[in-house]
């Protein structure tokens, strides 16, 4: 989990976005975050040198399931589901076979994307759609956008075919990794709070629009609500990959803030890094 957790440590991706100062054509024309034949430094650490040629075959591949599930997690599956073209009495369809279960129209709808031919299913146009103003999830599209960069560093971002091979991966003790983060919030708590308190409406406000909080929490919030809310969704997490990301989400919400929430999310990364 270290990797992933410590890739949190710097500026967001507007903030990468302001420092790539590429004019490169092709660059300009992606209106993506992606460097063409730079070094960018991203999350603390150098990224490996990619061509502009690399950016564009990635961005212009096909995603698959995993991926989306994991990081395009939004609620107006709907909406996001018009802006990629796809039929709205299908749709409709999802919500009434799914009884409103939101992640379940959301994987539906995402299912029926993949298996569109004309026009191709990429992520360039997943990261479009999400920016419309019909949708308007630019947080989960700044986050999406910052997976593909650091994967692009990796190289391990392939064009998926249209029928891809499950690949098995290994799992840790997902049980044991939720007690020890949850443990690292806990020996924490006092100290959390009192620095949460100090400006609770901006980090109930961040807190929200990251999804880690509820709307019952956002309208009466403690600093005490916010942080077991968080502790809470631990339970409902099965996955590695998803605790990573609601980690993430908190880590960088802190950052975020700045000043000593900036000093309290490094330590509480360095803690999780650890486990």
């Amino acid at each position: 989990m270290c990797n992933a957790i410590a890739s949190v440590d710097r500026g967001s991706a507007e903030q990468i976005a302001k420092r790539h100062q590429c004019d490169c054509d092709k660059c300009i024309s992606t209106k993506s975050l992606v460097s063409c034949s730079q070094t960018t430094k991203v999350s603390g650490e150098i990224m490996s040198t990619y061509s502009c040629s690399e950016s564009l075959n990635v961005l212009n591949s096909r995603p698959d399931h995993a991926e989306l599930d994991n990081h395009v997690r939004t609620n107006k599956w709907h909406a996001l589901g018009l802006q990629l073209d796809l039929d709205n009495d299908e749709l409709d369809g999802f919500r009434s076979a799914c009884l409103g279960d939101i992640g379940a129209c959301r994987q539906k709808m995402f299912a029926l994307w993949l298996k569109q031919t004309e026009p191709k299913p990429t992520r360039q146009k997943l990261l479009d759609a999400l920016r419309t103003k019909a949708v308007a999830e630019m947080y989960i599209a700044q986050q999406y956008e910052l997976h593909i960069r650091q994967q692009l560093s990796q190289k391990v971002l392939p064009d998926i075919p249209d029928c891809p091979i499950p690949i098995d991966t290994v799992q840790c003790d997902i049980v044991k990794l939720k007690e020890l983060i949850v443990g690292e919030i806990n020996n924490k708590f006092a100290d959390l709070c009192e620095l949460m308190q100090t400006c609770l409406p901006n980090i109930t406000r961040e807190m929200f629009q990251a999804h880690l909080i509820n709307e019952a929490v956002r309208d009466n919030p403690t600093a005490e609500k916010i942080l077991k809310e968080f502790t809470n969704g631990m339970k409902w997490i099965d996955n590695q990959l998803d605790v990573e990301e609601h980690c993430k989400a908190f880590l960088c919400v802190f950052h975020k803030m700045g000043g000593t929430f900036l000093l309290a999310s490094k330590q509480v990364k360095t803690q999780w890094i650890k486990v």
